[in-house]
């Protein structure tokens, strides 16, 4: 199912790597790069049940999904996958051709990822959206600030994820 998805996603082209604004406009993450990372971080909390999981530049959700598939391992836990994109074209293609594969476990919000509240969400995960280091600190700063919740930054080749320390 994996496989098949990311083959699907592979029909929306773009060759605008990087936009007017210095943002990287899409990346196809290597799931492989990545893999056992999500349940790395349920681990870290064994006790908690519930967790709201969310992808700042959703994209088209290919590494979300991957985290979605890697979650059905945890029978004893609930999770809920958001997304937030604000490129309307990523969100429309999203919606028409693979929102189906999630069995209506994901909200996709259109937004601005520096404009989003995060503070519902227990894991944030960014593929760095800024080409410009100056941009990619000020995010994390930013997410790590943001309603004053108290977040455990992760990096791992240029991913960053968020986990909220009081979860």
């Amino acid at each position: 199912m994996k496989k098949e998805y990311k083959i699907k996603a592979q029909e929306f082209s773009n060759n605008d790597f990087v936009d007017n604004t210095n943002e990287w406009y899409y990346i196809e993450p290597s799931t492989t790069q990545f893999e056992n990372i999500f349940p790395r971080m349920i681990n870290l909390t064994p006790s908690k049940t519930t967790f709201n999981v969310c992808d700042a530049g959703f994209g088209l959700g290919t590494m979300m999904y991957n985290f979605y598939i890697e979650s059905k391992k945890f029978e004893d836990k609930t999770f809920n996958f958001f997304g937030v994109e604000k490129y309307k074209e990523y969100v429309d293609f999203f919606n028409k051709n693979l929102k189906g594969y999630w069995d209506n476990n994901i909200d996709l919000y259109v937004d601005d990822i520096m404009n989003h509240n995060y503070g519902k969400y227990d894991i944030v995960y960014c593929y760095a959206p800024f080409k410009n280091e100056n941009k990619l600190s000020k995010n994390c700063w930013w997410v790590k600030t943001k309603r004053n919740i108290d977040w455990i930054c992760m990096v791992w080749n240029g991913v960053l994820f968020f986990y909220k320390k009081n979860t």
